[in-house]
């Protein structure tokens, strides 16, 4: 257990996408409490104003240009820290960058981009930085920046949510992990704060500019004018790292920037609360005649339960995927409206150091996300589409630290498929996320999918998805919430407010297609 503060003088911090924004408020808060702290940025013009406004901390202000997406430059600034400060006490893991826009516009290029920032910069931190910290064995702490996009989603927030989604479950299983070596964790979730996090599209790097999101200049200018005006009223970056302090002091689980978010996340527990209540008995139902199944990380019960209760399975070919995953619109046949069935298997067990980050999570996310954007579109497009269910184990949503990688995948495919079901309202394609445990039957399991894939719940859950296991997970960010005020007076979510609401209800939904436009999740 941790007995005192990481955050002390004369300790040393690194702070990613610390030049701007909340990452310079981080950076500041911790300088002025006396900390040595690397200013970690991949802008050189931010960097340079950073060091201006932060000179007077003279010698214990150390900028540093860095990539948080590109592993050797990791290891290279973990080495100058050490060659200048002699250790790393607290990591603070904020890069990130806000491009919105729907999974089925977006293309490979912002699957690459908005991930290898938000989620693949947090764990090559991890894999890179926290390895010293944990050799020292004087304890520290670690911070990561996710966002209230990591609690629920948008209708154009899927890819975004999807990598703040896994930033969360790589925190929760940290913090269990590194509990009894004195290491504190803390997750920020921030809403809208006063920063540049829209502004990123300006700055795209050109192995990414084969953009479905990025519209033309105009249309771009528009959008980011809109993003200042709605955030200029939102939280004092410097507040929020003054919070961020305070939560390394207390190590406290979840720092939030708005309490006003709480109506939603309360509205999700509840949506998933009322599927638990109806996962009792399987009815008899009219079999399935013919699925296409999807596994991207090895065969599933799900496959072997269908094939069981009689149902024809087509079984994608993942060597196929990997051959089309710069042009997913070339995978299958796009006028297929079979019913789309993706199935995660459950990965070999262990802590967050024994996770091949790149295999075991950033990999199969990009399989699933190429699978998704070659053959739901069509689905969409005939009248005859059958639904798509996303098979997971349960750590997708009850984080366990002995299964990281299940529990980091898990969670991001949960944000994936919410926002997938979030921009497929109006379509009248339904997605539906069914958790599964290995000791369930497979012919219960079987009959839940066919359920899942006739009835188009947003959740299918197992028995053992008990409300007391639901509001664990929830709880704590709920009452994390109810201690931070609104900082941001902005309704909450539009059309993903709505789902979220209808499912907690068992109401039907309505035609989506003038729903409001959703908040900034931050």
């Amino acid at each position: 257990m941790r007995t005192h503060s990481a955050a002390v003088p004369g300790n040393t911090a690194i702070v990613t996408g610390g030049a701007s924004g909340i990452g310079l408020g981080i950076a500041e808060a911790l300088l002025d409490r006396g900390m040595n702290v690397v200013v970690a940025d991949v802008r050189d013009d931010h960097l340079a104003h950073a060091q201006d406004q932060l000179r007077r901390h003279g010698s214990r202000l150390m900028p540093h240009r860095l990539d948080v997406t590109d592993r050797q430059a990791w290891l290279d600034a973990v080495e100058a820290t050490g060659d200048r400060f002699g250790a790393v006490d607290v990591l603070c893991l904020n890069a990130g960058i806000g491009v919105l826009g729907t999974i089925l516009h977006s293309r490979p290029a912002d699957w690459e981009w908005l991930m290898g920032v938000n989620l693949e910069g947090v764990t090559n931190g991890l894999e890179t930085a926290l390895p010293v910290m944990r050799a020292r064995g004087a304890g520290g702490h670690v911070v990561a920046t996710s966002s209230a996009g990591g609690l629920m989603v948008a209708s154009d927030g899927g890819v975004y949510s999807s990598a703040k989604f896994g930033v969360i479950a790589v925190m929760d299983c940290l913090r269990s992990e590194l509990s009894a070596e004195g290491i504190g964790v803390t997750t920020l979730c921030p809403s809208g704060v006063n920063t540049n996090i829209h502004d990123h599209e300006t700055m795209r790097p050109a192995a990414y500019r084969d953009s479905g999101l990025r519209g033309d200049d105009i249309e771009r200018a528009k959008a980011q004018q809109a993003a200042r005006e709605l955030l200029s009223k939102g939280a004092d970056p410097r507040d929020v790292g003054k919070r961020v302090l305070d939560a390394i002091d207390e190590d406290a689980p979840m720092v939030f920037t708005d309490g006003g978010i709480a109506p939603v996340v309360t509205m999700r527990r509840d949506a998933l609360m009322r599927a638990a209540r109806l996962a009792a008995p399987v009815r008899k139902t009219r079999r399935l005649e013919r699925v296409v199944l999807a596994e991207p990380v090895g065969e599933t019960r799900a496959g072997r339960a269908l094939t069981a209760l009689g149902c024809q399975v087509d079984v994608l070919d993942m060597k196929v995927v990997d051959t089309v995953m710069e042009e997913p619109e070339q995978l299958g046949d796009p006028s297929d409206a079979a019913p789309l069935v993706l199935a995660i298997a459950p990965q070999s067990p262990g802590g967050s150091s024994s996770v091949d980050w790149t295999t075991q999570v950033h990999q199969a996310l990009r399989r699933f996300f190429t699978i998704i954007r070659g053959l739901v579109p069509g689905r969409v497009a005939s009248s005859g589409g059958a639904g798509v269910a996303v098979v997971l184990p349960t750590t997708a949503l009850f984080a366990d630290s002995a299964r990281c990688a299940d529990s980091v995948l898990g969670r991001s495919l949960v944000g994936l498929t919410e926002g997938l079901r979030a921009e497929l309202l109006a379509t009248g394609l339904a997605v539906t996320l069914v958790l599964t445990h290995e000791s369930e039957d497979e012919a219960v399991l079987a009959k839940r999918i066919h359920e899942a894939l006739r009835d188009g719940p947003l959740y299918a859950l197992p028995s053992s998805a008990t409300d007391e296991r639901i509001t664990s997970v929830f709880d704590p960010w709920l009452e994390a919430l109810a201690r931070t005020p609104s900082d941001l007076a902005l309704p909450p979510l539009g059309p993903m407010g709505e789902v979220y609401r209808l499912e907690a209800e068992g109401t039907k939904a309505p035609d989506q297609s003038s729903s409001s436009a959703p908040q900034n999740t931050g």
